[in-house]
């Protein structure tokens, strides 16, 4: 796959991570550094396009609080809250713009 446009940029990165990327390229999972740099910005780019920043309003989740929050995202129709748990978020946002 050839991209046009591509600027060329520098960046720091720890080596033991570095050793990670290389043991992929090694692998063949990516082609180049490059691949799995560009690859793993527009993983990010999309998640936080998708999820926002709510994990660190919110969190810190476990990975299920995390599926079941993209899950939800995906399919807010699928949603179901327990009363308790409305009524302790609403009481935790002092019930504005929530109403029973």
């Amino acid at each position: 796959m050839v991209i046009k446009d591509l600027e060329n940029i520098q960046i720091r990165i720890p080596k033991n991570i570095l050793a990670e990327v290389d043991e992929l390229v090694k692998r063949k999972i990516f082609s180049s550094r490059s691949e799995i740099i560009r690859e793993s910005l527009r993983r990010y780019i999309l998640e936080n396009r998708i999820y926002g920043s709510l994990p660190y309003i919110v969190g810190p989740f476990s990975q299920k609080e995390l599926d079941n929050l993209k899950e939800f995202l995906n399919n807010p129709q699928n949603l179901s809250v327990s009363q308790e748990k409305l009524k302790a978020v609403q009481k935790l946002l002092g019930n504005q713009g929530t109403s029973t």
